[in-house]
């Protein structure tokens, strides 16, 4: 009867237990899941800012190739405009305003291409190509500098060089003496010849006074200025 009642009260000890022994038992596995979930959280929310970090990297790498891009374009663009201009007058503007001034010109021992403009006119506006394209290739060693005759502030030189007919183009050598004049409808290749000989400190092939459309009336020598006063 003793061993009997012993393992009726060990039987319901046990029963009583059980329940919380079971729920003792389930908390680990409770954390390890709530820990998992907090892992898995964690980890989404890294990628999800990593993701945010590469897209703004990517945007701002976007942003500054599209910006050097556009300077580029830009540069491409007004590098076209000058070597295809659309208005003549609007080269011989901008010629001008990159030229040296003459006193700037005649100080750096180089020979000087001077011609004189006005916008209206049609031979300076067939001329302006040829002074472009001779500017690009001989720039370096000849000066280039383009006056707008019409424009006040330029009367003193006009005056100066005796501009009575345009285009006026007077070449002057590196001594700062008026070797050459060449007036009206000038062909490239007289112009080129003439500052090639000068360039050479050679007898300018072309040169004259008077108005001159062809080659042939533009022949003759002209007389040496000194423009050193």
């Amino acid at each position: 009867m003793l061993a009997l009642a012993s393992l009726v009260s060990l039987t319901l000890l046990q029963h009583q237990a059980g329940p919380h022994m079971l729920r003792h038992s389930s908390l680990p596995r409770l954390n390890l899941r709530l820990a998992a979930e907090e892992t898995v959280e964690e980890v989404d929310w890294q990628a999800r800012q990593q993701a945010a970090v590469a897209a703004y990297e990517q945007e701002r790498r976007r942003g500054v190739l599209i910006a050097a891009a556009s300077g580029a374009v830009a540069a491409s663009f007004y590098a076209f405009q000058r070597a295809n201009p659309a208005d003549p007058v609007r080269l011989l503007q901008l010629m001008e305003s990159e030229s040296l001034s003459l006193p700037e010109a005649l100080a750096n021992g180089r020979p000087t291409v001077v011609e004189f403009y006005a916008p209206w006119c049609e031979s300076c506006k067939e001329l302006a190509p040829s002074m472009l394209k001779l500017e690009r290739s001989l720039g370096k060693e000849a000066n280039f500098v383009v006056v707008n005759g019409d424009a006040p502030q330029n009367a003193q030189l006009v005056r100066t060089f005796g501009v009575d007919g345009i285009p006026h183009v007077a070449l002057i050598s590196a001594k700062r003496k008026l070797a050459a004049t060449l007036v009206g409808g000038i062909p490239e290749s007289v112009l080129e010849a003439d500052i090639m000989a000068l360039l050479k400190e050679r007898p300018l092939p072309y040169g004259a006074s008077a108005s001159t459309s062809t080659a042939e009336q533009s022949a003759g020598r002209a007389g040496t200025t000194d423009l050193n006063g």
